[in-house]
């Protein structure tokens, strides 16, 4: 006798404008790619982890353009000074 399992299915809403900004959210490789070509990028800590924006941050410090975080107070100060490190005086923190 088989033994059926019911699927588990999530419904997740999103409102127009969180639909658009999850369509359009940049990849970690696009921004630093955008960082390669010297293009400095403000984006919102929010949406990457910690290990990503120590990557971005390095890229950063590699090609002398500037990254701005912002809503950075959601990361842990360790974090921040993690990011800060890796970017060697290219990353801006609004710790709003």
């Amino acid at each position: 006798m088989l033994k059926w399992m019911r699927p588990l299915f999530f419904i997740t809403t999103f409102t127009t404008v969180e639909f658009k900004k999850l369509l359009f959210m940049k990849l970690t490789s696009e921004i630093i790619n955008i960082l390669n070509a010297g293009g400095s990028v403000k984006i919102n800590c929010k949406s990457k982890l910690t290990s990503e924006l120590i990557n971005i941050a390095m890229a950063a410090s590699k090609n002398n353009v500037t990254l701005i975080c912002t809503n950075a107070g959601c990361k842990l100060t360790s974090e921040l000074i993690n990011i800060a490190a890796a970017g060697k005086g290219h990353v801006v923190f609004e710790l709003d």
